[in-house]
């Protein structure tokens, strides 16, 4: 086999290879053709001009995607092609038809489904319609309408098209999603097997759910590309590590992935997953300890780094941000200061909010803040005491003048200002979901020395370029103050001061922010990964200039066996001298997918797709490569997912169950990932199939709710017929003891009753007693008297006698 038949599949021009790409989200096929006349150029069927492709390979194909004029035609030609496969194709009457692939667009897959049925028609309908509504973040609730009959009476797929909110939900939920699922499962399997994940929960729980993200790398060698999707979103009760790694693992059992199989697991860096005892990847290492030693997320670490520098400075810029942003929230203040910016001639733009969570969000609210300075001193200083002398009694504005006129500040808008967008410029670069991990080792080191060189010399720099990760920052390698890198504008404004208290101040502030910034970067980056630093040798441009033990040194990392290592190092010999002979200078702008799917699919037979009893010709060396890529450089695309979910999860939609969820951000994030549309997209049989098998399901499941229904009512009408029953008899038993208790009661009652009779006559008998008693001693003493009476009497009549008897004798 000639080397030269086979390098020719690696040359950049290759547009059989770029029609299966997008450029911009737009689908090459749909537009990109070859030039008959010039192989250096390309021809676009909707501008219906040529172009250059040249050395820039397909660098150029994306800048003419990116151009207004064909961004516009391209919209309008997909809108046209909306209406004609969306509308026409399935409600206008038909006779007879077939399905286009290429107008419906593909999903990689390349057999085609005929709808043969009314039935089937109407299905592909309703299955795109609902994948319209997840696409566009509609809700469900929008589905609840029959315009379609309205609107196409004389179309029968019209008339029997049924899909409102619960069946777009269920063919989401069990048709679409699973089928996706599948196919990003069958995807994996079918080719090297190898993958990565990248995982990360919630910070605070949404509604009453808190969620885990896990999110899936992949090279798809049917789709050409590397695949970054949200695989599951599952819910946890909370976010310890254990539960976590628990939810991972579970993961991949119920979807069949070989967990041996994983490259990596990617996370942000708090204490839950970075803990040495306890944490996340604690945990993973001792259930997969093959699993590559990778550093958690550089994107975050950079973030976080730069939050920490920016408190060395003080919070005084930051406070302006935030005062002056809540001051003109209000209409009539922000016309006031539209006047001073029309008078000042400056840009009619509003303050920014400052954002905590958001990576290098402080830069544009900085730039703003500088943009709009002089503005701010002219409305705050000068024209608020003529127009509104009320508003300074507000301590806000107090604040605002105080800042406004502290130097500090200004030095630190324009010291951040000039600072910050090196750090923005590596987290920008990191964010997409290209291929990038080739790049991250030695972006990161250029980004740390960069840094280093903004205050110490380079000569020390360059002295320890070897071991960043353990470098030093002597007093003696600082730079003097008038070389330290502050910006061209803050190092105007402070010549412009002549205090040289306030210029030491500022440049003493600089430094402490640069000190804390590159330590906390040396602490928390991977500056010396040993797999980050032997997977360079992905870069095309680097194949032929490093030897075999970058790929040796990753295949260890990775813990293949010896003799895959000794397969990998003879296999990565061969490819470097093939490639040797050949112009490396084109390899510059190839794409790292379009240098490497040609090689991993090389077979003995020829470049291409192994077939059956066909033998790759760099086996080894080609699931090194595919595992490789799949690695992820960054925690991003998790942190999408997210973003996802809050304009999934709004305060009107908070009742979506955790099966809604993860059908709708698989949904969104499949079509995201593959560049397709509710328009481009194919559903072949399976989809069909899938669609049908979610609806008899539906069926299934809404006759067993209402036989379960009907046994519940029946149930209830026995047990209210039971209740009444129980209440007669409660109300028998009731009126049955009352009447008891009543008897009792009188029972009771004429006890007492006699009782007082017996105790009344026994008072009685008594008495009757004493009055005969009484009667008695009345009858003795009435006699006694008579007695005593009559005793006076003779007494009364003897003294009567006596004394007229001593009368007449006197």
């Amino acid at each position: 086999l000639h080397h030269s038949c086979r390098y020719r599949k690696f040359e950049p021009q290759s547009l059989d290879s770029w029609c299966n790409r997008t450029a911009h989200n737009q689908q090459c096929s749909l537009w990109l053709q070859p030039d008959p006349k010039d192989a250096c150029r390309a021809y676009c069927s909707i501008c219906a001009k040529d172009f250059q492709i040249g050395s820039a390979g397909f660098g150029a194909v994306e800048n003419h995607a990116k151009s207004k004029k064909h961004s516009d035609r391209y919209m309008l030609k997909l809108q046209k092609e909306s209406s004609a496969t969306s509308i026409n194709f399935y409600f206008k009457p038909q006779r007879s038809s077939t399905s286009n692939p290429s107008a419906d667009g593909t999903n990689g897959d390349t057999t085609t489904e005929k709808p043969s049925t009314l039935d089937a028609k109407v299905m592909k309908a309703e299955l795109r319609h609902a994948l319209n509504i997840v696409e566009h973040h509609r809700s469900f609730a929008s589905a609840d309408h029959g315009i379609y009959k309205t609107m196409f009476p004389d179309s029968q797929i019209a008339q029997k098209f049924k899909c409102q909110r619960q069946k777009t939900t269920y063919l989401v939920t069990e048709a679409i999603a699973p089928t996706i699922r599948n196919e990003i499962i069958q995807d994996i399997n079918s080719g090297s097997g190898y993958f990565s994940l990248a995982i990360d929960e919630s910070n605070q729980a949404m509604g009453s759910q808190k969620f885990l993200s896990i999110v899936v790398s992949f090279i798809s060698i049917t789709k050409k590309k590397l695949l970054i999707l949200p695989l599951k979103t599952v819910s946890i009760p909370d976010g310890r590590a254990a539960t976590l790694e628990a939810a991972v693992a579970n993961t991949c059992n119920e979807l069949g992935l070989r967990f041996k199989s994983c490259v990596c697991v990617m996370s942000d860096g708090p204490s839950v997953m970075t803990g040495r005892h306890g944490g996340f990847h604690t945990l993973m290492d001792k259930h997969a300890p093959h699993l590559l030693k990778m550093a958690t997320c550089s994107l975050h670490h950079v973030s976080n780094a730069a939050r920490a520098a920016c408190d060395k400075l003080g919070k005084k810029a930051e406070n302006l941000a935030d005062l002056v942003h809540s001051y003109f929230l209000y209409t009539s203040r922000w016309t006031r200061y539209e006047h001073v910016q029309d008078m000042l001639e400056l840009q009619s733009h509003r303050f920014l909010r400052r954002v905590e969570t958001r990576w290098i969000q402080l830069l544009p609210v900085v730039n703003r803040l500088v943009e709009q300075l002089e503005g701010l001193r002219e409305f705050f200083l000068k024209r608020l005491r003529l127009e509104n002398p009320n508003d300074l009694k507000k301590e806000s504005v107090q604040s605002i003048q105080s800042l406004l006129a502290d130097d500090e500040v200004e030095f630190d808008l324009l010291f951040l200002q000039a600072v910050l967008p090196m750090l923005d410029k590596f987290e920008k670069a990191f964010q997409g979901n290209n291929v990038k991990i080739h790049l991250m080792y030695i972006e990161l080191r250029m980004l740390f020395k960069e840094l280093l060189a903004c205050f110490l010399t380079k000569e020390h720099v360059a002295s320890n370029a070897k071991h960043l990760s353990r470098m030093k920052f002597p007093f003696e390698a600082c730079l003097p103050d008038n070389q330290v890198f502050i910006g061209e504008k803050a190092r105007n404004f402070l010549s412009t001061r002549e205090s040289a208290d306030v210029k030491k101040v500022c440049i003493v502030r600089a430094r402490q922010f640069y000190n804390e910034l590159t330590q906390y970067l040396q602490s928390h980056l991977p500056l010396a990964n040993a797999a980050l630093r032997c997977a360079q040798f992905l870069d095309p441009s680097k194949v032929s200039l490093v030897d075999s033990s970058y790929p040796v040194g990753l295949a260890k990392e990775m813990h293949f066996s010896e003799q895959d290592i000794s397969t990998i190092d003879t296999d990565f010999r061969r490819l470097s001298l093939a490639l040797c002979s050949k112009d490396c200078d084109k390899l510059q702008d190839v794409e790292v997918l379009d240098f490497w799917l040609p090689v991993v699919n090389a077979t003995l037979s020829g470049v291409g797709t192994a077939e059956e009893g066909s033998v790759y010709e760099y086996p080894a060396l080609r699931k090194l490569v595919l595992a490789a890529l799949s690695i992820p450089h960054g925690n991003a695309a998790v942190e999408r997912v997210f973003a996802d979910l809050t304009d999934l999860f709004s305060k009107k939609r908070s009742n979506l169950d955790i099966r809604t969820i993860d059908g709708c951000l698989l949904t969104r994030g499949f079509l995201k990932s593959t560049g397709l549309t509710c328009e481009m997209f194919h559903f072949n049989d399976a989809y069909i199939n899938a669609g049908f098998h979610a609806r008899h399901s539906w069926k299934q499941h809404l006759e067993r709710q209402r036989e379960e229904n009907e046994e519940k009512q029946k149930k209830l009408a026995k047990e209210r017929e039971l209740a009444v029953e129980i209440a007669q008899e409660i109300k028998k038993a009731t009126h049955s003891a009352q009447l008891q208790a009543k008897e009792e009661s009188i029972r009771k009652r004429r006890l007492e009753v006699d009782a007082q009779a017996d105790r009344a006559a026994a008072m009685l008998d008594e008495y009757q007693r004493q009055v005969a008693a009484l009667a008695i001693e009345r009858k003795t003493l009435e006699k006694e008297t008579e007695g005593l009476k009559e005793k006076k009497r003779k007494l009364e009549e003897k003294a009567t006698k006596s004394t007229i008897a001593s009368y007449f004798k006197k």
